[in-house]
């Protein structure tokens, strides 16, 4: 029977849950060059070690300039491990390119495969930092003789709302618009990205309409309608990421107005217990057709607008068996399908039992996910459950008496 992994979500976590379920068996193959599953995390271990006695931290960048090989794979996986992430640069670019992705990313060491030992005067004059540059024998000497040492892996909550795709699509809009035209999110007006008067439907007030059965008390920026619909959607299944920021500004107002109004959040806060932010997650099938979690780096982007202190950025709740897509469904079909799809994944059990948590989504139509999400949360011992979303539909169900 094949292992469960359904509970892990980083690098560190695969690769030290296959070292210890097959250590002996081989993980990468290089011509005569073998590393078993074992090897290959005491390996990468030794580069997170290296990378950060190198006074590296997370967030920081690497590149790499050179094919493919074993050595490239496993400074990406260290690295992962770490929390520093590795720029991939194409060795068919001309140095010009090569200088401008490092300088970029304001890479801080630059590794070269077998036969790119010419790099270093390539990229000379060319670079406005100085960053180490480390070839194929060197960077392998470095992982041999690097005693392993202690290191915080990095997991989830150290995602940033922000990643390269997201600097590049705004590069390439901030040119002059020559590769990637901007186009409203909204109405499609070519020349920005959101706007005026699709601003200012942003800004009508959300409905408010009768909460459902079992539907946290939620509060929404606006109305889910028009030009907010068409932005919900562009950002969701569209790949339209430069949307992002302006519906976490909006997530974050309907955060904050949930934060001020409901009363078993409010009284967390007193505490000074934090208030955990609960993405509703993704599908894995919806997952893998995005290529990512929208609503999820949409939530860690809310939370960074936000800026309280009084809360914090868990992602602790996971699917755990399939779900029918929602589209066409209504509110009975959509509660039968979601009924027991949620639960709190145990990595996370103890800090969501005794907690008040605020989940986050993008749109609530008619109250099923909020629902399911709760019910999962409370069964996990949440002690307060309240909700938080970009917009909500007209028949949307929503909070108490006088939550917008």
């Amino acid at each position: 029977m094949a292992a469960d992994v359904s509970d892990l979500v980083s690098f560190d976590e695969f690769i030290t849950h296959w070292a210890a379920d097959r250590p002996s068996r081989i993980a990468m193959r290089e011509e005569d060059r073998l590393s078993t599953y074992a090897e290959l995390e005491e390996r990468t271990a030794r580069v997170a070690s290296a990378l950060r006695a190198a006074g590296l931290e997370k967030g920081d960048r690497i590149a790499w300039i050179g094919k493919n090989s074993d050595l490239y794979f496993t400074l990406f996986f260290g690295a992962a491990r770490a929390g520093i992430v590795m720029a991939p640069i194409g060795w068919r670019l001309s140095p010009v390119e090569w200088a401008y992705i490092i300088n970029d990313t304001r890479a801080k060491i630059v590794f070269t495969g077998p036969g790119f030992d010419a790099v270093p005067d390539q990229l000379a004059g060319k670079l406005d930092h100085a960053p180490r540059i480390v070839g194929d024998a060197e960077a392998r000497a470095l992982i041999e003789a690097t005693p392993r040492a202690p290191f915080t892996p990095s997991g989830p909550d150290d995602a940033r709302p922000m990643d390269v795709v997201d600097r590049l699509v705004a590069g390439l809009h901030a040119a002059g618009g020559l590769v990637l035209p901007a186009r409203c999110g909204g109405c499609a007006a070519p020349g920005q990205v959101w706007c005026h008067d699709c601003r200012g439907a942003a800004r009508r007030p959300p409905p408010s309409t009768t909460p459902a059965v079992g539907t946290p008390a939620c509060w929404a920026a606006t109305r889910c309608e028009g030009p907010v619909r068409a932005a919900v959607t562009a950002h969701k299944d569209g790949g339209r990421r430069d949307l992002r920021a302006g519906l976490a500004d909006l997530l974050a107002v309907a955060a904050a107005r949930a934060l001020a109004g409901d009363p078993g959040l409010r009284a967390a806060v007193r505490r000074g217990v934090p208030v955990l932010l609960v993405p509703v997650p993704e599908s894995r099938r919806a997952g893998r057709r995005r290529g990512e979690d929208p609503v999820g780096a949409l939530a860690a982007a809310a939370a960074v607008a936000l800026d309280d202190e009084s809360v914090v950025l868990v992602r602790a709740l996971r699917h755990v068996r399939p779900v029918a897509d929602q589209t066409g469904l209504g509110r009975a079909a959509r509660a039968a399908n979601l009924a027991g799809a949620l639960a709190v994944a145990p990595r996370f059990a103890d800090r969501v039992e005794g907690a008040a948590c605020l989940v986050l989504d993008d749109v609530v139509t008619t109250g099923a996910t909020l629902a399911e999400a709760a019910r999962a949360l409370r069964a996990a011992g949440s002690v307060q459950v309240a909700a938080a979303v970009v917009a909500a539909t007209p028949r949307s169900p929503r909070g108490p008496p006088g939550a917008s």
